[in-house]
């Protein structure tokens, strides 16, 4: 499936391969049976397979917020460990893994990394973590995944975890640029109706992976069946909307950048 094209992949990934079944979109099962009560429903497996084809990865898991998506992974984290963020990341990332740190739990670093070269400066024996967001929400700085990506191959110990939700996997793969985890907002442009909260963390990482499972199945962060099934609706669409949201995007960033009352615009597309 991954070779095929996104648009391919969007729309068949995590769909019954029967095809007497004819359907698109997985039938919603809001009860389950007794054996199957404490598994992950249908749609929420589906919706897990269809977005890690998305992000060329081999596992996906989904939560019920973006917000519960950034828990999970700080939960990676143990006692007494550093970890380095951009300092422009979303303010709820921001905010959460700053009371990691007030509470002691967890030391952390906000640090610019648009220039990758400062990364080095602040690792320390400790680090176990570097977050970044690009471009970021909502100041649009950017940072080349894969320069950081590189400096931490000398850390095998270093785990990069990067939100894709502003680019979405139709834009940008970070998996792909040597990232560890790429992490989303469901909410916004995957599921794309502003109807659902749900977030969600691809990985090709075995062993995140089986740490991630352990964390949510201890926690409880899951979704509803009819929250993965809007989500996975959505997704049908994700590249035709993205285009249309990039094509609007730069028409509106040049008639700003003309106007003589504007003295910057910041669009990564110009």
């Amino acid at each position: 499936m991954a070779a095929f094209e996104f648009g391919t992949r969007v729309v068949h990934s995590g769909i019954p391969e029967k095809w007497e079944e004819r359907v698109r979109i997985p039938t919603v099962e809001l009860s389950r049976d007794e054996e199957k009560v404490f598994k992950k429903s249908d749609a929420e497996e589906k919706l897990q397979e269809c977005i890690a084809s998305t992000e060329a990865a081999k596992y996906a898991l989904v939560y019920p917020s973006g917000t519960c998506a950034v828990v999970a992974v700080t939960e990676l984290l143990q006692a007494g460990d550093h970890a380095i963020l951009f300092d422009s990341v979303y303010h709820g990332t921001r905010t959460y893994l700053s009371i990691c740190s007030d509470l002691e739990r967890i030391s952390v670093s906000f640090v610019d990394l648009r220039d990758h070269h400062q990364l080095e400066k602040h690792i320390r024996d400790n680090t176990k973590m570097v977050w970044i967001e690009t471009p970021s929400n909502p100041t649009m700085k950017m940072i080349d995944i894969a320069a950081v990506a590189a400096i931490l191959k000398k850390y095998p110990d270093i785990f990069l975890a990067v939100d894709n939700t502003f680019m979405t996997p139709y834009c940008q793969n970070p998996l792909l640029l040597g990232a560890d985890i790429a992490m989303h907002s469901l909410t916004k442009y995957m599921n794309g109706h502003t109807d659902v909260l749900m977030g969600a963390i691809a990985t090709s990482n075995d062993k995140l992976y089986e740490k991630l499972q352990v964390v949510q199945a201890n926690t409880g962060i899951r979704c509803s069946p009819l929250d993965c099934y809007l989500v996975l609706r959505g997704l049908k669409t994700l590249h035709l909307r993205m285009e249309r949201h990039m094509e609007n995007a730069m028409k509106v960033a040049q008639y700003l950048e003309a106007h003589s009352n504007v003295e910057k615009v910041f669009y990564p597309g110009m």
